[in-house]
């Protein structure tokens, strides 16, 4: 099933109508730039639900390094008050865009594939939450948790890379 973006209140009724039908339905909200929340209503008991969220997303650059950062705790998050998308958005850099996706991996665990398009050789990569493995595949840098496995949502995925030339 794919989704249809539309606007905040329009979403939330289409949903809202569709859960009170019995319909099994899904909203996904996006609270900050990088962080969703999903509902999914209606579902039978035993059932199992996918969820799969792909998307593109503007990388930092700092001191010679690119970084992502994923959230994929599953907590309440503080957003200070004040703070506005735009005011999370100035503090990305236009910076090479790297498709990801967070996949399922079971109850509360998650599988991260990434494919980083630098246009220039990667010297290094890393992160400082997960283990991870990478291959290259094309002009493509693949990038996934160590051995293809999955990781409980315990902690949000950092990623950094810095590339050959600086």
């Amino acid at each position: 099933i794919s989704g249809k973006i539309a606007e905040r209140q329009a979403a939330e009724a289409v949903y809202q109508k569709a859960r009170d039908e019995g319909v099994i339905a899904a909203l996904t909200h996006q609270q900050r730039p990088n962080l969703f929340e999903q509902r999914v209503a209606n579902v039978a008991p035993g059932a199992t639900v996918t969820v799969q969220l792909d998307f593109q997303h503007a990388v930092r650059y700092d001191d010679h390094r690119f970084s992502l950062h994923l959230p994929t705790t599953i907590t309440p998050r503080y957003v200070p008050p004040g703070t506005s998308r735009s005011d999370s958005l100035a503090a990305e850099t236009l910076a090479p865009v790297v498709p990801a996706s967070i996949l399922p991996a079971g109850s509360h665990e998650t599988r991260i594939e990434i494919g980083i398009h630098s246009g220039l050789p990667i010297a290094t990569i890393d992160s400082q939450t997960h283990e991870l493995q990478s291959h290259p595949d094309g002009d493509l840098l693949r990038v996934s948790l160590a051995d293809g496995g999955s990781a409980p949502m315990d902690r949000d995925f950092d990623l950094s890379w810095t590339t050959a030339h600086g």
